[in-house]
């Protein structure tokens, strides 16, 4: 599964509206992309049993 960069556009300009706090959307975003990314890591059973 590849992201679109027109849905993460679109994505961040949703966020961007319904918040006017940069941070908030960075974290907002980056938890997403970090979840995106674990869920594609061959690593994910260790990032599960913690």
């Amino acid at each position: 599964m590849t992201a679109d960069p027109g849905l993460l556009n679109d994505h961040l300009q949703r966020l961007a509206q319904r918040s006017t706090c940069p941070v908030c959307i960075k974290i907002e975003f980056f938890n997403g992309f970090i979840c995106m990314e674990r869920a594609l890591s061959p690593d994910t059973d260790k990032a599960g049993k913690t």
